[in-house]
């Protein structure tokens, strides 16, 4: 299905005006005004993916050139723009609606056409989702062992990219809460955000001769790897577009100025490059390795920090003595063990033609790097423990581990992925090949795992909850849906388990996305000194996808109950970890 001409039409016309509204505007009001948007504990954005937007806004901004009579973004201009960034972002949603010749009779293609759908606006309007610390660890871990070949390309090392970006980001930081500290006096409420803006351009710049000064040579290399100035970016035709801003985000005003609109971007912007650099260099095949192998380094840390000290972690094992059938990671623990392959290759881009989009998408989830062909492997295993006595090797030949059929142990397979898959990953119904006897994994990507783990320490949990997740997370792959595997586990956390959700008397239910939240929640308490986060577990709000689709309103599933969960504090917990209720969700 290509494109239509009244598409290429709204598209062209919406960057066009977004164009005619930045292009006599000073780099310095727009990068400021971003800024001050994007900043946390502001105003909420009027935007569906202000990041992307914004990327995309001052990706249009650089192709201009600085102009000699600047004017100054403001409130007007803002107004005027909101609206066509969000034309651009829905701009392809039309090539996945069915058609009039899509109806009940082909339920098949309209499934195809969902998963195209929610696969493409995941790839293009979400990014990476991680912190700047998981980014830093990210970097820290796959791009510095691989310094000296990135210095003689790049003339610039991971570790010292690395420790420049932390200079910009604790001066940048020390600027904002010095502007929080004097805000009052430089504006008033009634000047937000351009009284704002004014602050954020005195202090958000980045100097040349200081990083020259202070880095030297790598200073200077950081500079002209990382720092553009307007007129120098490609022409933007398509909203799926990378930004120039992304791998390039020090924006420029004078040869020796730059401003940055996010430090998050920064971070992103060296592990983009570093890894682009080395996937396209003749070492290629040793950063893949390593690639794989880190990420199995880091699934084993994590889980480790998941179940404590009692379990058991056994890497790269085969299935025979003589090294058939190799598996990346069998975790045993209290009853439970998880059969783990790793997959570090990151997902396709899918194709705007929603039918080529499908088979893409298809083959690479099919491929030996992709989540069927970890999920086949995992399943070898857990059919093996589920016939009978599973036993496992290490490379020299010695049985490393004996499992007992599965009628005394719970057994999942699992899949980490190195980067996020989407909705691809957390609703496997439409993707996955599999018996109808057979179980769907848990395929989770290594950033989520880490959110994952610091919640279970941060409730003092540990196996049992895990498993009482697991029991009923790999029943929702054809029931619930969510575009975020933090949204099953933060349901998980709030409403006391999953069982709830498993109800079979509605076609499809969607999970609230603000499930995830209590991620954040976590986070800002343990690194910002925000209030402790309690659970105080309640019933959720069930709403049934389809009827909703049908009515055009809300519409509640059925017979779901409402309200706080109530149990006895000495009971066993609703959750069914066997844990009091106590000691598990009632905190």
């Amino acid at each position: 299905m290509a494109e239509t001409a009244d598409l290429q039409e709204i598209i062209s016309k919406n960057i066009e005006l977004i164009r005619s509204l930045v292009q006599d505007c000073s780099t310095e009001s727009v990068v400021g005004y971003s800024m001050v948007k994007h900043q946390q504990g502001f105003p909420e954005v009027e935007l569906s993916s202000p990041t992307k937007q914004i990327h995309f806004l001052l990706g249009i901004m650089l192709e201009t050139g600085e102009p000699a009579a600047a004017k100054e973004f403001t409130d007007r201009e803002w107004e005027q723009i909101v609206e066509p960034l969000e034309r651009l972002g829905h701009a392809y949603m039309s090539l996945y609606l069915p058609s009039d010749e899509v109806d009940g009779s082909q339920p098949e293609l309209w499934g195809k056409q969902q998963v195209a759908m929610t696969a493409f606006l995941d790839y293009h309007q979400k990014g990476l989702l991680a912190s700047t610390e998981q980014v830093s660890d990210r970097i820290r871990s796959y791009l510095t062992p691989f310094d000296d070949r990135l210095s003689d390309t790049l003339g610039l090392s991971a570790s010292e990219a690395l420790n420049i970006a932390h200079y910009i980001g604790d001066k940048l930081q020390q600027q904002m809460d010095e502007l929080g500290q004097h805000a009052s006096s430089d504006f008033t409420l009634n000047e937000y955000p351009e009284g704002l803006v004014r602050s954020v351009k005195r202090l958000g710049k980045i100097w040349l001769t200081e990083l020259v000064e202070r880095y030297g040579d790598a200073g200077k290399a950081f500079w002209n790897l990382f720092a553009i100035r307007r007129d120098e970016s490609p022409t933007m035709k398509y909203p799926t577009e990378q930004s120039i801003v992304e791998s390039r985000p020090l924006i420029r005003m004078t040869d020796d100025a730059a401003m940055l609109f996010n430090i998050n971007i920064l971070f992103n912007a060296i592990l983009l490059v570093g890894e682009e650099t080395l996937a396209n260099d003749k070492i290629r095949a040793r950063f893949f390795r390593h690639r794989d192998n880190t990420l199995e380094n880091q699934t084993a840390e994590v889980f480790q920090r998941i179940l404590g000290d009692q379990v058991e972690i056994y890497k790269s094992v085969f299935e025979t003595p003589d090294n058939q059938y190799e598996h990346d990671l069998v975790v045993v623990s209290e009853g439970i063990a998880l059969f783990v392959e790793c997959k570090a290759s990151p997902p396709s881009e899918p194709f705007r033609d929603p039918e080529k989009a499908f088979v893409r998408l298809q083959r690479s989830f099919r491929a030996d790097t992709g989540i069927q062909k970890a999920y086949d492997q995992s399943l070898r295993l857990f059919n093996t423990v589920r016939e009978g006595e599973l036993r496992l090797f290490d490379e020299s030949g010695t049985e490393v581990l004996s499992l007992p059929p599965s009628n005394v142990i719970d057994s999942y397979c699992v899949c980490v992925t190195r980067d996020s898959f989407g909705p691809i990953a957390t609703f496997l119904s439409p993707m996955l090949s599999k018996g109808d006897d057979e179980p769907y994994p848990w395929v989770v990507n290594i950033f989520d795992l880490g959110h994952i783990a610091e919640a279970w320490e941060y409730f003092r949990w540990d196996g049992r909850q895990l498993k009482s997740f697991l029991r009923e997370r790999i029943l929702l792959h054809e029931t619930a849906f969510a575009d975020d595997e933090l949204d099953y586990v933060g349901a998980y956390i709030r409403h006391c388990g999953l069982h709830h959700f498993t109800r079979r008397d509605y076609d499809l239910l969607q999970l609230d996305p603000r499930y995830s939240l209590i991620f954040d929640e976590i986070y800002y308490h343990i690194h910002h000194g925000q209030p402790r986060v309690s659970i105080n577990p309640r019933h959720p709000w069930q709403t049934d996808v389809r009827q909703s689709l049908n009515t055009g309103k809300q519409v509640l599933a059925e017979n779901a109950p409402q309200g706080r969960i109530s149990t006895g504090r000495n009971e066993k917990c609703p959750c069914g970890s066997g844990v009091k209720f106590k000691r598990c969700h009632d905190q």
